[in-house]
């Protein structure tokens, strides 16, 4: 490994980024995550300084606190969530709800929810069978258009049953260790656009074996106090965010989905967002 100091420009949501990386093999590995991202930076950029310690590596974000840990892929987690943060809370012309965010075509999808509910399983579901891949964890929404923009920050994977089919798509760099708790895969594994799409459909996802598959329709009241719920931070304090909701909500199809397979809520997601009709 070497000692030399690499550096990373980054913009997210119109917010600049520099990490300098001291334990310079971290420059390769966050390139390779954060590619869509890439930029010549400027002189106002918030400041993120990576360094070696004896026991694993030290991040210090924005000259205000740092984290310290052996694990690379929790790091690379904990930079990729303080950097959206930053970007959204320096950003006036978006608001966030706890969603995955994919297109079919020109129109969207919003996978909303909770960690816990099943978002990343299913969204790699669906990138699999071709959708387009807007962002993950949270979708951000433009206050001007109501459209999802496309952020497409690297995907968080949690569930280790599929590690290792996804690191076959993309080889992370040879010291990094094969994950333990979770990792993170680039977005350029798979399709992305730079233009912002309308939802067309908001599913609210359940994982449940034990129970029988099905999608209820759900008004557009009840869609937007569920997305109300999931806004990011302290957005559901404003009331701004709670308008820009409201109006999502209103112009797209939800349905509530409970599901004992991703293939059976794939299907289910096809079939509602071709015909707006419901499967019990």
């Amino acid at each position: 490994m070497s000692d030399s100091v690499e550096t990373l420009r980054l913009r997210l949501l119109g917010a600049d980024f520099t990490i300098r990386c001291h334990a310079a093999e971290w420059g390769e590995f966050l390139f390779q995550l954060w590619e869509p991202f890439a930029t010549q930076g400027n002189e106002k950029a918030n400041a993120i300084e990576i360094e070696a310690d004896p026991t694993g590596w030290t991040i210090s974000f924005f000259d205000e606190w740092g984290v310290l840990d052996s694990d690379p892929w929790s790091l690379a987690n904990e930079l990729r969530n303080a950097m959206f943060t930053k970007a959204l809370e320096a950003s006036a012309d978006t608001i966030a709800i706890h969603a995955a965010a994919l297109a079919r075509g020109e129109t969207g999808l919003l996978l909303c929810g909770p960690s816990g509910t099943g978002k990343s399983s299913l969204t790699l579901a669906l990138l699999d069978q071709g959708w387009t891949y807007l962002s993950d964890d949270f979708a951000p929404i433009s206050v001007e258009s109501d459209r999802i923009l496309p952020v497409p920050k690297p995907l968080h994977v949690k569930n280790p049953v599929l590690w290792e089919g996804l690191l076959k798509r993309w080889e992370q760099p040879s010291w990094v260790p094969a994950p333990t708790l979770s990792c993170l895969i680039p977005a350029t594994v798979w399709r992305v656009t730079e233009e912002p799409v309308e939802a067309k459909l908001i599913a609210f996802p359940r994982y449940d074996p034990l129970t029988v598959p099905s999608a209820k329709p759900m008004t557009a009241a009840e869609a937007t106090a569920r997305c109300s719920a999931n806004l990011h931070g302290l957005s559901s304090l404003d009331r701004r965010a709670l308008g820009i909701v409201s109006r999502v909500g209103a112009k797209a199809r939800s349905a509530a989905l409970v599901y004992a397979s991703s293939a059976e809520a794939v299907e289910m997601i096809e079939h509602l967002f071709a015909k707006g009709a419901s499967i019990e």
